[in-house]
């Protein structure tokens, strides 16, 4: 799922924010990654949530069908084509929903201040040789932390949507109904839970994404010139 979710959503940001043809090329330095790294995102989650919809059931299947002679990859693919079959196609995007309530506005708000910081960090010593990685691994998880703290609330209620509430606590309904729900028990406090964990997890995973990211492609731009040559 990692694999094919990555290479649709980096490329696709690039192809959105740099191709000629893209809707988003010209919007500038604040709008075009805003609104790219969002579409990128969304088109990548769509593409990928039937994967994850298996994975997820895949986890969830009861450890009796081990056992059985069909195994349990196979015990899911058939309960997961039942499923289709009931209730139709729609069924594999179940949740797509709450993902994209989270990840669309992490991934416009991260790919608005990677590329912010990113040329900061250039412009401020433009006289020294540019260290692409260093570049984008302080730009990745700089901007990593601030997209995971200002998404926090989106990412608890997708979670308290996905398990049981605390009592007192209404999930049912969309997500700005959810976050309602959790302020008004909770408190802004209750929304920013859990907060430093997720930081310290994003921040070097973004770090380090997207700093290999960079590295491959001027590798890659490279190999290109010298064929061309």
């Amino acid at each position: 799922m990692a694999v094919p979710s990555n290479v649709i959503y980096f490329t696709g940001y690039d192809t959105l924010r740099t191709s000629a043809w893209s809707p988003f090329a010209h919007l500038g330095a604040f709008w075009g990654p805003l609104i790219a790294g969002s579409a990128a995102r969304a088109i990548a989650a769509t593409a990928i949530s039937p994967i994850e919809m298996f994975k997820t059931r895949l986890q969830a299947v009861s450890n009796t069908h081990l056992n059985s002679s069909k195994g349990i990859f196979r015990a899911t693919f058939d309960t997961t084509k039942d499923m289709v079959a009931k209730e139709g196609v729609r069924s594999l995007w179940r949740g797509l929903e709450l993902t994209l309530w989270r990840d669309v506005p992490f991934s416009g708000v991260y790919w608005l201040g990677y590329e912010t910081i990113k040329s900061f960090i250039r412009s401020e010593r433009e006289r020294e040789r540019h260290l692409t990685f260093t570049d984008s691994f302080i730009a990745g998880a700089v901007s990593g932390s601030v997209a995971a703290f200002l998404t926090q609330p989106f990412d608890v209620g997708k979670t308290r949507r996905q398990i049981s509430a605390p009592a007192g606590v209404e999930t049912k309904g969309d997500m700005p109904r959810v976050l309602y729900n959790i302020f008004k028990v909770e408190g802004a406090s209750g929304l920013w839970r859990g907060c430093v964990p997720r930081i310290l997890k994003v921040s070097p995973a973004c770090a380090i994404m997207i700093s290999s990211y960079e590295v491959g492609k001027k590798a890659a731009r490279k190999m290109n010139e010298k064929h061309e040559v």
